[in-house]
């Protein structure tokens, strides 16, 4: 975890659906198809459970090295192409996000849905930070305080 120290940014990413190892979840994804409308609820909620608990604990993890104030966190859901298989609601991932305090997308790696938006939008706020620092960055990734503007 260790790695995260001193970064300016992270992406959070979660996935929206059932989740699938062929060799593991083989039997869960069976079970889930033949369950009746009750019993997918059921399974639903515990994976959505699970999904959050991991996102928290890695927020947590996160935060335990960084001041998340000066940082900028993104929550994703992705493979929200795949509406067949999705057990995580919109509103409950934007509820997590709120608890968190973080912005949200949903997006998709197959289609690019939101890619972009969320890459540009980092981008943007990354150049903001910069230039409220006075930090310019040059292409090696290496900040130096310079008393310039950002990015020149």
């Amino acid at each position: 975890m260790g790695v995260l120290k001193g970064v300016d940014a992270v992406l959070i990413v979660f996935s929206l659906t059932l989740p699938y190892n062929q060799e593991i979840d083989t039997n869960l994804y069976e079970t889930w198809k033949n369950a009746d409308d009750e019993e997918k609820e059921k399974i639903n909620e515990n994976l959505t459970i699970e999904a959050f608990d991991n996102v928290r604990s890695w927020y947590n993890q996160f935060t335990q090295l960084n001041d998340e104030k000066e940082k900028i966190i993104y929550l994703i859901g992705n493979k929200v192409d795949d509406v067949e298989h999705r057990i995580i609601k919109k509103v409950d991932a934007i509820n997590l996000a709120k608890e968190l305090s973080l912005k949200y997308f949903e997006t998709s790696a197959i289609t690019g849905e939101n890619i972009d938006k969320i890459f540009s939008q980092l981008c943007l706020e990354l150049m903001t930070k910069c230039q409220n620092k006075k930090i310019s960055i040059n292409l090696n990734g290496n900040k130096n305080k310079t008393g310039s503007k950002c990015c020149k």
